[in-house]
């Protein structure tokens, strides 16, 4: 049965003076993070976060912008298409006829 000290809502401190100062989980995540995107730029050998010149297969003009991943591979194999994005543009590493990084 519901009682009235059922119903009183624990109060949370959210009290705007608080400072967050232990960051390990975070700076663990970054570098990790980091670390996964090195690791796909090396097999693949691409530029990922850099600014390039993407050339693709079927289309008759270049891409100009930042390399993105759009999403991490389920394994290291250089034979899986990865999924990237230039200047809003989507697209698979198989598309790729060159690559270059501009500054």
């Amino acid at each position: 049965m519901m009682t009235q000290r059922n119903l009183i809502q624990p109060e949370f401190d959210l009290d705007s003076t608080y400072e967050q100062t232990d960051t390990t989980g975070y700076d663990t995540w970054s570098k990790t993070q980091r670390r996964k995107y090195e690791e796909v730029a090396s097999v693949w050998h691409l530029p990922l976060h850099r600014r390039v010149r993407v050339k693709l297969k079927w289309r008759p003009d270049e891409l100009e912008g930042v390399l993105v991943l759009q999403k991490f591979p389920e394994r290291l194999s250089s034979r899986l298409p990865l999924k990237l994005r230039v200047d809003g543009f989507d697209f698979d590493s198989t598309e790729i006829e060159s690559c270059c990084r501009i500054k």
